[in-house]
């Protein structure tokens, strides 16, 4: 017997995505990424040149931009916190995840997870 897939929600559409966008918690969700991966950039090729190659353009360049990121996250998440009514303790842990290099992972996943509990409850 074959099996048919069962429906995407309307969240894992293209155009759901792009709605998610407008919403609190897409906002916050899309500049942990951002943040998280220009810590990356930063951490794992800006410095490196800065320190090995003598090139110190590089984190010039860099470091304003995941500053203006970290802010942005920052106030996203203080926006949500709020909104939502967090746990301190919860809200802690998302600020500090984006301090390590691959922590938006769990960010994200926390993000990702308060986005479906918020789908299901409306």
């Amino acid at each position: 017997m074959i099996e048919t897939p069962a429906k995407l929600p309307a969240s894992e559409t293209k155009l759901g995505r792009w709605k998610q966008l407008f919403t609190p918690l897409g906002r916050l969700q899309a500049m942990s990424y951002a943040e998280g991966v220009s810590l990356l950039l930063l951490v794992g090729i800006a410095v490196p040149l800065k320190y090995a190659a003598d090139l110190p353009i590089a984190v010039s360049i860099l470091g304003p931009i995941h500053g203006v990121a970290f802010i942005l996250y920052s106030l996203w998440l203080a926006e949500c916190a709020f909104a939502g009514k967090w746990k301190f303790g919860e809200v802690f842990k998302l600020w500090l995840s984006s301090f390590i290099p691959l922590g938006f992972f769990y960010s994200c996943a926390v993000i990702r997870r308060k986005q479906f509990a918020t789908a299901q409850t409306s």
